[in-house]
């Protein structure tokens, strides 16, 4: 009678040793599967359905940057779904122009959207700490106050918000995260590198350039003489461009311009240019400008972020890609893919996967 209300402790301990053995079975189960799906993703192809489901659950990491940043396959895979969802909801053709990523062509092209998706994740983390390092913080009332100012530019807020969903299928939060933050750690941090670089030594140089142009020297051979790159070995002869084909603060100067004038020197990112105005002209509703130039380059953000971004090291996981630390870029393994993404860049009239 007793025991209908107090089992023997015999039958207690094997209840508990069922119990644990069922726990140990489970646990051990899930490590398999984890096993399973992370050699599915870093040694075979992680686009498979298993791994497309564990990848939105568990965080498989796809790159590690610096001591303590790691990048996941869920955020490659979500970023690339809004890449994706851009093309999908874009109508192309009165440009002339075509995207389909069902094809065998169109998925090297979605391969390739999603390194350059990574490459930006990852250049956007080496961005922030850089950023921190130089004393940079920007917090959520900067990020907000910025976001303000976006939609209040684009007139309706509501319907730039609706826009978002509709493109990129984010809300206001995802916009934040993945656009607006990320550039304003590069905007502040290009400023910051501008404000401590010194330009005086190399704006000497422009400048004796434009005192010759002033004692009537002939553009050409001054051109020659102080310019670098393609400006000196074509004699400042540069040919046709539209506004957004120059760097915009030389567009803003020479589209304000009279034929035959020539500008005082300008700064841009790149360096330091003085610019002729030879024609002007409209082309399919486009104006376009013929010019020449006298360019001296400086120091850049670009030069900057090359040299000291390779200072963090930076781990890809997945086996598709490697690590270019010289170059400080993500580059395919496979060769087929190198080939086609080299080809497509070279032939890439009339393809919006890569104009856009």
């Amino acid at each position: 009678m007793v025991e209908l209300f107090f089992p023997p402790l015999k039958n207690m301990k094997k209840t508990k040793v069922k119990i644990l053995t069922a726990v140990i079975a489970f646990l051990i189960f899930l490590v398999i599967v984890i096993i399973a799906i992370f050699c599915l993703n870093y040694f075979f192809n992680k686009n498979n359905p298993v791994s497309r489901v564990a990848n939105k659950i568990l965080p498989f990491p796809v790159a590690w940057v610096g001591k303590n940043d790691l990048v996941t396959i869920k955020k490659v895979e979500e970023n690339l779904s809004a890449v994706k969802n851009f093309y999908e909801n874009q109508d192309f053709s009165a440009q002339g122009l075509r995207v389909d990523f069902s094809t065998e062509d169109g998925k090297r092209r979605l391969a390739i959207k999603e390194k350059d998706v990574l490459n930006k994740i990852i250049e956007d983390e080496i961005i922030e700490k850089l950023a921190n390092e130089k004393g940079i913080k920007i917090t959520d009332e900067m990020v907000s106050q910025e976001i303000e100012r976006i939609l209040s530019r684009e007139g309706d807020e509501k319907q730039a918000e609706e826009n978002l969903i509709k493109l990129y299928g984010w809300d206001i939060e995802n916009f934040k995260e993945r656009v607006a933050l990320p550039e304003m750690y590069k905007e502040k941090l290009a400023e910051k590198i501008y404000a401590e670089t010194d330009f005086e030594s190399y704006r000497k140089k422009i400048e004796e350039a434009q005192l010759k142009l002033k004692n009537k020297n002939n553009f050409e051979e001054v051109a020659k003489e102080f310019s670098d790159g393609q400006s000196a070995s074509s004699g400042g002869d540069l040919g046709w461009f539209t506004y957004k084909q120059i760097v915009p603060e030389v567009a803003e100067k020479v589209f304000s311009m009279e034929k035959g004038k020539i500008s005082e020197v300008i700064q841009s990112q790149l360096g330091f240019h003085i610019v002729m105005l030879e024609d002007k002209k409209e082309e399919s509703g486009s104006q376009k400008v013929k010019i020449k130039q006298i360019f001296f380059r400086a120091p850049s953000f670009a030069d900057w972020f090359l040299k000291e971004g390779k200072k963090i090291p930076v781990k890809i996981f997945l086996a598709d890609y490697f690590w270019n630390q010289e170059k400080m870029r993500l580059e395919f393994k496979n060769e087929e893919l190198k080939k086609f993404e080299e080809n497509l860049m070279e032939n890439s009239q009339g393809d919006a996967s890569v104009f856009f």
